[in-house]
């Protein structure tokens, strides 16, 4: 059963540093294509929740439990920041299409994109979520320094970029498939053109 914690500062904090990253993610897809920027954002993006984390939990002194729900839902936070203004961004056009096209009044037609963004960004959310939760695997941790020393040493473990690739891959692929789905803004549509093709 998920239960929603109380959020933090550190919740919020790590929010907005989703909506900064996110930002430039449009920037990676056509008429802009640079492809580069994708990948730099993916391999940047745990790295600065990582760092975020750290930093605002070494005055801590929560329970354990507590530490490794905190984790996970501070950077289910930052996924959702990402995800929010990455598609929100990337999507601009369907204010057009909602409001000049559709009729739709101007409120209600910003109020559909960011609903819209929002629903986008739970997928990139619980990427994050699940990443969060696998830099916890492992023999129990059994007091604070430990698990400090886990996120600390997270980066050091040469299986975690692969298990981050394989989070997002899975979620990009279901947030394409998954009620008929919205692929738009994958990753590989920005490779296309790129010397990976």
């Amino acid at each position: 059963v998920l239960k929603l914690p109380h959020l933090s500062r550190l919740h919020w904090q790590q929010f907005v540093l989703g909506l900064l990253v996110g930002c430039p993610w449009a920037y990676a897809f056509s008429p802009f294509e640079h492809w580069w920027l994708g990948l730099g954002l993916l391999v940047l993006w745990p790295q600065l929740q990582s760092r975020l984390y750290r930093s605002r939990s070494e005055s801590n002194r929560s329970p354990i439990f507590g530490q490794h729900r905190r984790l996970r839902w501070s950077w289910f936070m930052g996924g959702l920041g990402f995800g929010l203004s990455a598609y929100g961004l990337g999507t601009y056009w369907l204010y057009t299409s909602l409001h000049t096209y559709g009729g739709l009044p101007a409120p209600l037609a910003v109020a559909a994109l960011f609903a819209f963004a929002l629903y986008l960004g739970l997928f990139s959310g619980l990427a994050s979520y699940l990443y969060a939760h696998c830099l916890h695997l492992g023999p129990l941790a059994t007091d604070h320094s430990r698990i400090r020393a886990t996120v600390i040493n997270a980066r050091r473990s040469p299986s975690l970029p692969w298990m981050w690739a394989g989070f997002w891959t899975f979620f990009e692929w279901l947030r394409g498939t998954f009620l008929t789905g919205f692929s738009w803004l994958s990753l590989g549509d920005a490779l296309v053109d790129s010397p990976f093709e």
